[in-house]
């Protein structure tokens, strides 16, 4: 016959002593005890997880798992559920509620301190539970229960401490309390109840399975009742799992969508010339649509045009209403040959650009040759537009004087040779003048007035004597230049006269009756008047400043 000792699958068979079970009842009632020892290492355990989340540190939180006493209670509420014992029962209640209002009560403590630089990834961790975090929980319970049932594996309980998170779900709670997230806060305390939950269904099946007095209930109580003993345990299993199981459809739901946007993002903006997606983009919904964020790499900003036709793609891609966002970042890869482009697509594109950079080249070196003939004028920008199978070019020139259509014909007719194709020429005249410390530089230079002759001069001193005495009569009147104009026998007098009345054609009749009786009777008179005239305190002012009386 075989020993059963020596069979190896004999440690995994739930046969305990009576004085083995014994001694499993005073372990597991020790540890579940709210003692001295049991609300220093819950105090100790969560001010060690706590300072371990904000720090982002994961070994730290990993500690403080393996000194927290909140899985002992969970045991000893499982195994009261088994057994019926009333009073371990009560005191693992006890137990497990203050230790952890405890809990959240210090992690609340220490999130309220100065210097919380606010939420880090290891909290954010603890707030999104999912059906994962269930399952690991019960398979820990199990675990736990069968470790704390067979001294033989008793070494494993610190692993299943780890692999399971009770305190830092409530440390995270109470630091989210602190900086006012209770939405966060909520999230961390439903991560714990799972694990409670599930970790109490667990044990009280493996305490089942060990026969911790299990059969003395099915005795006394018979099956139906003590089947309802686990009702509570199996509603909140149950309860949570509905809940997190729908929570782990909408992140699985989410992390499809995102990786589809991605995808199609990636496809489109890699249609762009040295364009490409930058990181992940930010998804929220707003008023029924997703508003997509993208951050994209590119040469040149995309157009609102380009952005609608991506959006359109999107919109087929998860078919839903998106709305898409595109903040783009210029940047171009270069290395010492020049722009490097990583698909055909982009380097056809480039190719196809440089073409047109060399033709616009062509067209502003012509243009330039054919404005030098202008003075003054000078090429300041040239665009270029792709018009059917012709080319168009609009220029626009700085220059004192508008260029018209026929110097444009020409510039047209030489742009056509440089190109040996057929283009259509539009300048935009922009009209500057440019000058010196002397004069303006493109303007033409006036011409000087001829020399008079003595006879001319003599003439001319006469006509303003006459012109002057007739205007004295006109208070503030003042005779302006004279000039002359001889036509057949005529000799035209045009005289500027400013006075503060119009000098009409009666005045003009004497002046030039006067004029022709005392200086030649070829005479003819032309007045314009100005009106105008400059008064003092002291009366009309004839063009001199008065002396000031002493």
């Amino acid at each position: 016959m075989i020993d059963a000792e020596s069979r190896p699958w004999y440690d995994l068979r739930p046969r305990l002593t009576r004085e083995q079970r014994k001694a499993v009842f005073r372990e597991i009632e020790s540890s579940s005890s709210p003692s001295w020892r049991f609300w220093v290492l819950t105090f100790l355990s969560t001010a060690i997880a706590a300072y371990g989340l904000l720090a982002n540190s994961t070994a730290v939180v990993v500690g403080a798992m393996l000194v927290a006493p909140l899985m002992g209670p969970i045991f000893g509420l499982a195994l009261a559920t088994v057994t019926g014992h009333a009073v371990l029962m009560k005191r693992s209640l006890i137990a497990e509620v203050f230790g952890v209002a405890l809990a959240i009560g210090v992690g609340w403590l220490i999130g309220s301190m100065p210097l919380n630089m606010g939420a880090t990834p290891e909290m954010q961790a603890r707030i999104a539970p999912t059906l994962y975090d269930l399952l690991i929980a019960i398979f820990s319970g199990m675990a736990g229960a069968y470790a704390s049932a067979n001294s033989r594996v008793n070494a494993a309980l610190p692993g299943v401490a780890i692999s399971v998170a009770l305190v830092p779900p409530l440390a995270s709670c109470g630091l989210y309390l602190a900086l006012g997230e209770y939405s966060a806060s909520l999230g961390a305390f439903l991560l714990f109840t799972a694990n409670f939950f599930a970790i109490q269904l667990a044990s009280c099946g493996v305490y089942l399975l060990f026969n911790l007095g299990a059969e003395r209930e099915v005795r006394r109580l018979g099956v139906g009742k003590f089947i309802v003993r686990f009702t509570p345990s199996l509603l909140g299993v149950a309860l949570m799992a509905w809940f997190l199981t729908g929570t782990l459809t909408r992140i699985i739901e989410d992390r499809r969508l995102q990786t589809q946007l991605v995808r199609e993002l990636s496809e489109q903006f890699a249609k762009r010339t040295g364009g490409r997606l930058q990181g992940a983009p930010e998804i929220r919904e707003e008023s029924g649509a997703l508003v997509v964020t993208a951050v994209a790499l590119t040469p040149r900003p995309f157009e609102p045009t380009h952005i609608e036709e991506i959006e359109d793609r999107l919109c087929q891609a998860c078919d839903r209403d998106v709305r898409l966002i595109v903040r783009s970042i210029q940047s171009r890869d270069a290395d010492r040959d020049g722009i490097v482009f990583h698909t055909a697509g982009e380097r056809l594109a480039s190719e196809i650009a440089e073409e047109g950079r060399a033709v616009l080249g062509s067209a502003r070196d012509s243009l330039v040759d054919s404005l030098s003939k202008f003075e003054g004028a000078s090429l300041t920008d040239l665009y270029r537009t792709q018009s059917n199978a012709s080319l168009e070019f609009t220029a626009v020139v700085a220059t004192p004087v508008p260029i018209g259509p026929e110097s444009v014909a020409a510039m047209e007719e030489g742009l056509n040779r440089r190109l040996d194709a057929k283009s259509r020429l539009i300048v935009r005249s922009v009209l500057t003048r440019d000058a010196n410390s002397e004069r303006f530089i493109y303007d033409p230079v006036p011409e000087k007035a001829p020399r008079l002759t003595e006879s001319e001069i003599a003439l001319q001193k006469r006509v303003t004597e006459v012109i002057g005495r007739r205007m004295a009569e006109i208070p503030g009147a003042v005779v302006g230049e004279v000039q002359f104009e001889e036509r057949a026998s005529v000799v035209w007098v045009r005289v500027r006269i400013e006075a503060p009345e119009v000098v009409g054609p009666e005045a003009v009749r004497r002046i030039e009756q006067d004029l022709r009786q005392y200086v030649d009777p070829r005479l003819r008179l032309q007045a314009r008047s100005v009106v105008s005239a400059t008064a003092t305190a002291s009366g009309w002012n004839l063009g001199e400043i008065p002396t000031p009386e002493p």
